[in-house]
């Protein structure tokens, strides 16, 4: 067989088309390897987020319990419920004198009611020639 007819020989890789061949995997490597650290960097950034407003929350959290504390504190102690029994609950203990604050006898309950003017009655188009124009 000559130089002319096909046959089928393997073919050689030459050093260029290997080099080729690395650049481009080691390329397609590094942009795999980069997304990867993207979408994990976006992912620690999302967590720290959330992390800051659990702390907040948390924060918020705690100061109104503290809050609420305190103002369980203040309910239950005596001198607070004596005072509130006292002042709004209007209790008297033994001894003591009440006081009954009465209307003066001179004042009258009745309601004087003004009457309203009438109004006047206005046809449709008296009341339209009223809103276009300003005049009757």
């Amino acid at each position: 067989m000559n130089g002319s007819s096909c046959s089928i020989l393997p073919m050689r890789i030459n050093d260029q088309t290997k080099q080729r061949a690395i650049f481009i995997v080691a390329v397609l490597v590094t942009v795999f390897l980069v997304f990867g650290l993207y979408s994990r960097i976006s992912r620690l950034n999302n967590f720290q987020n959330e992390a800051m407003q659990s702390t907040q929350i948390l924060a918020y959290y705690q100061e109104t319990k503290s809050v609420m504390e305190t103002q369980v504190a203040i309910i239950e102690s005596n001198q607070i419920v004596d005072e509130w029994a006292r002042v709004e609950g209007r209790y008297v203990q033994y001894g003591d004198i009440p006081i009954i604050i009465l209307t003066p006898h001179d004042i009258s309950m009745n309601v004087h009611a003004t009457p309203l003017p009438a109004e006047f009655e206005f046809s449709n188009l008296e009341a339209w020639r009223v809103w276009l124009f300003g005049f009757k």
